[in-house]
């Protein structure tokens, strides 16, 4: 609940630079995936795990009573306006479902199932098939994935600046030409550097088509976006979790994980198609 209506906060609020706003927050969001886990593992290193699970929740409620008192602060500049067809709800729905039926959603809806799938599948296989290549003595293996993920970082901090120069439907076309550079790099690579390199440049050009697609589908839609955004987070989180079995059940089939990884290299040339 709180990722579609974070992002449709971010998006509504900054409605002139939606891109730029939507990446910052993917930074964000990026940030505490990597930053998460040893902290927790730091603050629960005596095996209390109750302490860190509270102080967590004490700061996400503070958090949450600071923006809600920021929204109701700043109801004057328009943000909660009444949508258009709010009083005839029955209304409003039939026109969210054939919002949904026109192509233009239909194509985001499956570019975005396909990403989040990519994503996690070259995220979350990476460590294996590094570990398959020789890395599971020095241990190396299980460290390529940050490479991924520190791409992702670079990528999305830097899409703002980008997006200065170049169109929004510009920079998520050549991000994707970029991801697939980066895994054909994994698949032919013969080394741990090379696989290092690849997953880092996949993870730059995956960064910004996620908060990208997000920024052009709100403005596209509008209003309107608000009715839409739940079945598109329905959408992206079918998708990571379809592709990554697909890829475990692909190496199984064929006892070669290489072949397995095909699958997010042609899910970016779906999403290039699309």
């Amino acid at each position: 609940m709180i990722t579609p209506a974070t992002n449709l906060l971010v998006a509504e609020i900054n409605s002139e630079r939606r891109a730029a706003a939507l990446n910052i927050l993917s930074v964000a969001w990026a940030l505490g995936a990597v930053a998460g886990p040893p902290l927790i593992a730091l603050f629960a290193r005596d095996g209390r795990l109750l302490r860190p699970l509270i102080g967590l929740a004490a700061l996400l409620s503070f958090i949450a009573l600071l923006i809600a008192r920021r929204s109701l602060t700043d109801s004057s500049s328009g943000l909660h306006q009444p949508k258009p067809n709010q009083k005839d709800p029955a209304r409003f729905k039939r026109s969210a479902l054939r919002a949904w039926a026109s192509p233009y959603a239909l194509l985001t809806g499956g570019l975005i199932f396909i990403y989040v799938g990519t994503e996690t599948a070259a995220g979350g296989w990476i460590a294996s098939y590094a570990q398959r290549l020789g890395a599971s003595a020095s241990g190396f293996g299980t460290m390529t994935p940050s490479f991924f993920w520190a791409g992702l970082l670079i990528g999305r901090a830097a899409a703002p600046a980008v997006l200065r120069r170049v169109s929004e439907a510009a920079l998520v076309l050549t991000s994707l030409f970029v991801a697939g550079a980066g895994l054909v790099l994994i698949l032919v690579a013969s080394s741990l550097m090379t696989v290092s390199s690849g997953a880092g440049l996949a993870g730059l050009g995956l960064a910004a088509v996620f908060p990208t697609t997000f920024a052009i589908f709100t403005r596209y839609f509008g209003r309107q976006a608000s009715q839409l955004t739940g079945f598109f987070f329905v959408l992206a989180g079918l998708g990571g979790a379809l592709i990554p079995w697909l890829v475990g059940l692909t190496s199984a089939r064929f006892g070669d994980l290489r072949i397995g990884l095909l699958i997010p290299l042609f899910c970016v040339a779906s999403m290039i198609v699309l």
